[in-house]
């Protein structure tokens, strides 16, 4: 009895450090997601949860009140379920379809997680494996960067590939992406691991000194993807996060910070030479900054019309009117983007949920959870990053999290620094940190 209690100790951490690596790094599955559409480790995940959930619910487990977070979410998705089932007949798109079949299942891997994260120790290993999971998403990304050869394209997919459409082709930029399907999805993905580790020095796991890691991140993932949405969000937690130090403490690190993303920039600004320096036209190019503009706001202008004359959702049908309307089927929002899918009401669940866990950012503790909601509500605004499965999933768990007042947390919820008083190892509150 004690080996086979032994056993099950030894394997939840194991799978809670997978789960959080196969949510950072969504490799496809060898011989069916190569193209980016196909299953991919974070699905696995996801039959597994699904799963156990089938066996709990089979045994009359008692259920985490995450259950009843996870109902809501498929209710509110009923009418998604059935704007599909009626558009079989017509004109459908797959990767939405994709998207509804995902979030189903993503509710049930949300639950699970969130049972996890509310043990000291597992959630300890979620969070690391959330860490982990960046490192090969972002060598793939620099692998793709780094073997990329104009050469092998055809010049009219060179030409997309660009950043700088209709411009002379010596003024071409590769975007790298890896195994992500596109570039600003790629820098939406690998840069969550930026509030992750903000979340993880916060609660007391990583040092304060990590918050380096996120600075030298946030300038590779730029060099590389050229993407300035997750960019900008991530540069205003970490600025957050800074003023929130002590003033000591705020000061060595400010300037130990703004040293590291110099340095950064600046080997990647020297290496893109021969592109004209585009790091920095990247911001600076104000002509390509108002066109780009122009265009998202056309899009999502058009896109919010269609969600107040459908408050329900179309399901995948709305791809197609949007794409004749704007020339793009992209809305360049996710939240018009699930508005349009799912409907409004679901829409305005996910923004409650996010807004309420955001304000842990106000609080004397700070979950993770809440500099990743601060993180989503943030790049929502830049891209339809419901696309993407891990988005969603991080999403969703977010949303059938029941997350509390911290002042109501029991004390281990957070893992706190230790000090030693007369010989007697204490628990170290916000108030007895230095500084």
């Amino acid at each position: 009895m004690r080996r086979g209690k032994l056993r099950r100790s030894n394997i939840a951490p194991l799978a809670a450090l997978m789960a959080g690596m196969f949510i950072t790094c969504p490799i496809p599955l060898p011989g069916l997601g190569e193209d980016g559409t196909g299953p991919r480790t974070t699905d696995l995940l996801n039959f597994a949860s699904a799963g156990l959930l089938v066996v709990a619910l089979f045994r009359s487990t008692r259920l985490n009140r995450a259950i009843y977070g996870v109902v809501l979410v498929w209710a509110l998705s009923v009418p998604w379920v059935f704007m599909e089932i009626y558009g079989l007949s017509g004109a459908t798109d797959p990767a939405v379809q994709r998207v509804l079949v995902r979030w189903l299942l993503c509710a049930c891997a949300a639950y699970w997680i969130t049972v996890a994260t509310e043990n000291p120790m597992l959630r300890s290993r979620f969070l690391y494996g959330l860490l982990i999971g960046v490192v090969p998403s972002l060598l793939t990304v620099t692998y793709d960067f780094l073997t990329f050869s104009p050469e092998d394209v055809p010049i009219d997919e060179l030409v997309l590939l660009a950043i700088y459409n209709g411009k002379d082709i010596h003024d071409f930029a590769y975007r790298a992406y890896g195994f992500f399907g596109h570039p600003n999805a790629a820098a939406g993905c690998m840069l969550l691991g930026v509030p992750v580790l903000i979340g993880a020095v916060a609660e007391g796991r990583l040092p304060r000194w990590s918050i380096l890691i996120a600075v030298a991140l946030m300038g590779s993932v730029f060099y590389l993807t050229k993407s300035r949405g997750p960019l900008i969000v991530s540069t205003a937690l970490v600025a957050y996060w800074l003023w929130s130090q002590g003033r000591g403490p705020r000061l060595l690190l400010v300037v130990t910070a703004l040293a590291t993303a110099l340095v950064t920039l600046a080997a990647g600004q020297f290496a893109t030479e021969w592109a004209g320096g585009v790091l920095l036209d990247r911001f600076v190019d104000t002509e390509s900054i108002s066109d780009n503009a122009d265009g998202r706001w056309w899009t999502i202008a058009t896109s919010l019309e269609m969600v107040l004359q459908n408050p329900l959702g179309m399901g995948s049908a709305y791809v197609e009117p949007l794409e004749i309307a704007t020339g793009t089927n992209a809305t360049h929002n996710a939240y018009l983007e699930l508005g349009l899918m799912g409907g409004v009401p679901l829409m305005v669940l996910i923004v409650i949920r996010l807004l309420n866990a955001a304000t842990g950012l106000f609080m004397p503790l700070q979950r993770a959870e809440a500099w990743v909601a601060s993180y989503l509500l943030g790049v929502f605004a830049f891209e339809t990053y419901f696309l993407l499965l891990n988005i969603q999933l991080v999403t969703v768990w977010l949303v059938v999290s029941p997350l509390r007042p911290l002042s109501k947390q029991a004390p281990v919820a957070i893992a706190r620094p230790m000090h030693r008083v007369r010989g007697q190892v204490v628990a170290r509150t916000p108030e007895d940190q230095p500084g």
